[in-house]
Parts: C-alpha cells; sequence; structure tokens
C-alpha cells in the first residue's frame, strides 16, 4: 500500500507499508507539523495506492484517498498600528511620524493593511498626509512601506490630536484599533505692542497699536491703565474713552489703534515716563509690554511785568507787578530786581 505525502504539513511513519498474508489490514500514522505560522483549518487529500502479489485480484480502494483536516492551534493574528515619535512638533523641527503595522504571529499569507488619518481634535489644515498601504510579508510580523503624517504651522496655541485607523481587506488577520497621534502646538499667545515708547503734544493725541500673537480660545478683554497726565481711548468707534478692548476669535489677528491725548496742564515743563500698563483676561493671560509716553507742554515759561512803564514823582513812589507766566515745574523761582 503506497500513501501520499504533503510535505510542510504532515508528516507519515512511512510511505509504503505491506499487508501480510492473512492479514486484512495496515496502519498508516499521520503527524500534523506545528509551526508558528497561522494557516488556518486546511483540509488535504493523502492519496492509495495499493498493488497486490502473488496473482492475487486486488480491487483499488474506492475513493482512492483519504480526507485530512488539519485544525490550526495558531490563533488568527491581529494588526498592531504604532505611530513614531509621538507626539510631534508643529512646524519644521520634529513635525513628522511614521506609521507601521505589525502581527501578533506570523501569517501564511501576505496582509495588506490600509492606513488613514481622520481628524481628532484636528482641524483641516492642521495636517497633511497619513494615508496608504502597509505590506505584510507571508511569514513576517513587520510592516514595510511607508505612511507618514506632517504637522502643518496653525496660528492658534492648542494641542491637537489625530485619530489613525488602519483595515484588512481579505480577512486573513484581525483590524487593528485606532492609534492617536498628539500634534504639540508652538505658537506661545501673547500681545505684540507696536512701541514701546510714544511722544505726544500736550493737549493733543497720537497712537500706538496692539495685535494678538495666537488665536485665543475664547474673548480676550485687554484693560488699559494710564498714569496721570495721559488718557487713552481704546476704542475710537464709541464715543468717550474707553479703557477696556474686547478681541473675539473672529477678529483675533486684526491691528486694534489705541489713541493717547497728552492732558493739558498749566506748567511748562514735559511729562516724561508716562506709563500706559495692559492686562489680559479670559482667553489670554500673561504679561504684555507697557508703553512709555513723553508729553511735550505748550506752555512757555517767563515773567510778565506791569506796567512796562511807571513815572513816579520825586521824592514819590509807585508799584509794578511782577507774575510768573506758568507755575514753576519745581521749587520757588527768585527774581532779582536791579536799576
Amino acid at each position: 500500500v503506497n500513501v501520499s505525502e504533503t510535505p510542510g504539513f504532515y508528516t507519515l511513519d512511512a510511505a509504503r507499508k505491506t499487508i501480510p498474508a492473512g492479514d486484512t489490514s495496515v496502519t498508516f500514522t499521520i503527524t500534523a507539523v506545528d509551526d508558528a505560522v497561522h494557516n488556518g483549518n486546511r483540509e488535504e487529500e493523502i492519496f492509495v495506492d495499493v498493488f497486490g502479489g502473488s496473482g492475487d485480484n486486488v480491487v483499488p480502494p474506492n475513493p482512492g484517498f483519504v480526507t485530512l483536516t488539519i485544525t490550526d492551534n495558531e490563533r488568527q493574528p491581529r494588526v498592531t498600528l504604532s505611530v513614531s515619535p509621538n507626539p510631534i512638533n508643529e512646524g519644521n523641527l520634529g513635525s513628522q511620524a511614521t506609521v507601521t503595522a505589525s502581527l501578533s504571529n506570523a501569517s501564511a499569507n501576505d496582509i495588506i493593511v490600509t492606513v488613514t488619518a481622520a481628524r481628532g481634535s484636528a482641524e483641516e489644515g492642521d495636517f497633511s498626509g497619513g494615508s496608504g498601504d502597509l505590506f505584510i510579508t507571508a511569514g513576517e510580523t513587520a510592516s514595510s512601506g511607508d505612511v507618514t503624517i506632517f504637522a502643518e504651522e496653525d496660528e492658534d496655541t492648542i494641542d491637537e490630536t489625530v485619530t489613525i485607523r488602519g483595515t484588512v481587506t481579505d480577512g486573513t488577520a484581525t483590524a487593528p484599533s485606532s492609534v492617536t497621534l498628539t500634534i504639540r502646538d508652538n505658537d506661545k499667545p501673547g500681545v505684540a505692542v507696536s512701541t514701546p515708547r510714544l511722544t505726544v503734544d500736550e493737549g493733543s493725541t497720537n497712537q500706538y497699536s496692539l495685535k494678538l500673537n495666537t488665536e485665543p480660545t475664547s474673548a480676550v478683554t485687554l484693560t488699559f491703565t494710564a498714569a496721570a497726565g495721559v488718557s487713552v481711548d481704546a476704542n475710537l468707534f464709541e464715543s468717550g474713552d474707553q479703557t477696556t478692548l474686547t478681541i473675539t476669535p473672529e477678529n483675533w489677528d486684526a491691528e486694534f489703534f489705541i489713541e493717547v491725548r497728552g492732558s493739558q496742564d498749566a506748567d511748562a515743563a514735559d511729562e516724561s515716563s508716562v506709563r500706559i500698563t495692559h492686562r489680559a483676561s479670559g482667553g489670554y493671560s500673561g504679561s504684555i509690554p507697557f508703553v512709555e509716553v513723553t508729553v511735550v507742554d505748550d506752555d512757555v515759561a517767563g515773567i510778565t511785568v506791569s506796567p512796562t512803564d511807571l513815572t513816579v514823582n520825586e521824592s514819590g513812589s509807585g508799584r509794578y507787578t511782577v507774575r510768573l507766566d506758568t507755575p514753576p515745574s519745581t521749587g520757588n523761582v527768585r527774581v532779582n530786581v536791579a536799576s
């Protein structure tokens, strides 16, 4: 009796055995090969051929094969997605991550994993790439191929997430769970001031501007405090001097002009180092640079004598008045009289 063998899946204790005269049977022992690869349950046909001897009339078996079912003891492999590095930084340096796939155990089949990247908390334009196929060759557990995600520059200050998913179309492996990629934002909230110093004439106005560096998460209120010598109007479209300005996520990238008025006084001295400070609340926090203002006085220091002509009689007397045109800025004023 001859029997066939399929190499790699099972072994026989012998390929040929003889039924001794007077006996009616012979036994073949089949051993399934225990491999580390998931093949799935499979059926093999073991063909049997019989040759008679000594002129005996031996009828061939019908059917001429035995069906062998081999039950696989390896679980169906599961795909796992990985992304590295994670997190990544927004912008040019460290702004990309690579997606790879692996199997829990090898498969007898080639595996194709289709990768897609979807928005988590990220918005459109915050990232690019992230779609493509990864290939795992039969007998291997690591993927080849190239799927890369790029973090794009944006103008907000928020860290964002991207959801990475994978599908397996041929059913020979279990699809992976999704993984999350974090994009760390590189923008810092703050307020840019157009100038640290400003000069304004007494009784006149001048302007400086403010602009947010990044998009806020909610409305930002800026409060202006001016020292004595100047007044501030933060909203030229409303009547009166407005000392607060509200900036929303809708108009955050606009430039806002602040009007500074030099206060009128009676002296002739310039006021220097008059500070305007700013405080942010709401969607922003942190310090904002101050603006130092110099107020150029429009008064002229001098003395007025009245009258300028005086007539007195011999042995008589008269009077005239000396008056300061402006109050002294510091100390007393001494007037020397000479004839």
